[in-house]
């Protein structure tokens, strides 16, 4: 008997190639069909509404907070009244001298219509009403 002489086996493979397949070309998209005359002019219809309901909240949100920050203001300009006869005296002047210094220190660009100047306007009052003596 012949004894066979076993094969050397490496312990270590070398990695096969691995065989990769191509990458799929992107599709184009497809492109989508017109929308029907009729279904374009119930989006027109539809949209236009929106906006519409859109413009009417603007207005309405503009006229609360105008009304909200014209009360604060009147009742500012009420407290700055000179003090009935027999009343209490009213704002201390230290009040009024910082006062006058945040108002003339505010700067406000209301020609621009800018959200920012409504905010400087909300703050300042708000400061403004903070200074006030409270009410006994």
């Amino acid at each position: 008997m012949v004894a066979h002489k076993a094969k050397k086996t490496p312990t270590h493979k070398a990695p096969r190639p691995v065989a990769r397949k191509a990458a799929p070309k992107p599709q184009m998209a497809k492109k989508p069909s017109p929308p029907s005359v009729a279904g374009k002019t119930l989006a027109i219809d539809e949209l236009r509404g929106e906006v519409e309901s859109l413009r009417s909240a603007l207005k309405q949100s503009l006229e609360q907070y105008s009304l909200r920050v014209g009360r604060h203001l009147a009742e500012l300009a009420g407290a700055l009244a000179a003090p009935a006869k027999g009343a209490k005296a009213g704002v201390p002047a230290k009040a009024l001298r910082q006062m006058l210094v945040r108002m003339r220190a505010s700067k406000l660009k209301p020609a621009k219509g800018r959200v920012k100047d409504l905010a400087r306007i909300e703050k300042l009052v708000e400061s403004l009403m903070a200074l006030l003596p409270e009410e006994s």
